[in-house]
């Protein structure tokens, strides 16, 4: 007999789906986030194809810091409401598949894919940094902090600050160059609508303002630029008339680091009869258009 409590409550008979598979580019190691009790906190794990092995990399559902903890949790009126942790969002897998590098609760973390040794914490601030990625050769890993991207050297021990976008606008993305030599990073220029967005759990009504779009407005203006990894001035990607209205994939970095390829649409593209593409595709080279 099944009844509907069972049926309808954690963990569920027919388990947790497998989410974020991500091969590593070399090594034949596939990693993923799961739950093989059918919970809800999600952990890493990953496969290593060649030995047909699969290993649990994390178990951090009972992981606990007094220094993260947010409003919500501290607030006793509050806490009675918040809902079970949900565990891992992402990961990242070094290129040799070795290495495995997440964020959890806004700090870094650095482990071995083969679970021979317990993760390594990296980082223990209230500056939360998230959106890890390895350098190419595996040797640094980029991050973003306040807004920003910063780099820690393993080797070095150092860690430094590689951008500085001034406030109130934000980073959204960035991307290693296949040489690890710069970091190409999308800029999102605030303003438009805001919504707020109530909160009624506590004893009183909370509100606060988010950047939200809704059908009909225009794109976000993007804005890309590329800065060296060693430092210095970064240098602004000519998107040409079209950079404010319109929509911008991911941009691609060619093999030798050279050139970056950008396919951009623009909005409202079916009410537009005009003789103006709608479509466009751009290569830069570092700081021209071509």
């Amino acid at each position: 007999m099944w009844p509907l409590e069972k049926l309808y409550a954690r963990p569920y008979v027919w388990g947790t789906k497998p989410q974020e598979l991500a091969w590593s580019k070399r090594g034949n190691v596939l990693g993923f986030l799961w739950n093989a009790e059918g919970g809800r906190f999600l952990d890493l794990y990953t496969y290593h194809a060649g030995a047909g092995k699969l290993v649990r990399v994390t178990n951090l559902e009972n992981w606990k810091d007094e220094l993260l903890r947010s409003a919500d949790e501290k607030d006793s009126r509050k806490n009675r409401y918040i809902a079970p942790p949900a565990g891992l969002s992402s990961f990242v897998l070094s290129a040799d598949g070795k290495q495995v590098a997440f964020s959890y609760k806004g700090d870094l973390f650095l482990g071995r894919s083969d679970a021979a040794e317990p993760p390594t914490r990296l980082t223990r601030t209230t500056a939360g940094e998230t959106a890890p990625q390895f350098s190419p050769t595996g040797t640094r890993l980029a991050a973003l902090r306040g807004g920003q991207v910063v780099i820690q050297s393993f080797a070095a021990g150092e860690l430094w600050q590689v951008t500085d976008v001034e406030a109130p606008d934000a980073i959204t993305d960035y991307w290693w160059s296949p040489d690890g030599e710069w970091i190409l990073y999308a800029v999102r220029k605030q303003g438009g609508r805001t919504i707020p967005l109530p909160n009624y759990s506590g004893r009183f009504v909370e509100s606060r303002q988010f950047p939200r779009n809704v059908a009909g407005d225009d794109p976000a203006a993007p804005a890309l630029f590329a800065v060296k990894v060693a430092g210095g001035k970064a240098v602004a990607l000519d998107l040409g008339k079209w950079g404010v209205k319109s929509y911008m994939s991911d941009p691609v970095w060619s093999p030798d680091s050279r050139r970056i390829a950008v396919r951009r649409k623009r909005p409202k593209s079916r009410d537009d009869s005009s003789t103006t593409p709608r479509r466009s595709m751009s290569i830069f080279w570092i700081g021209s258009r071509v």
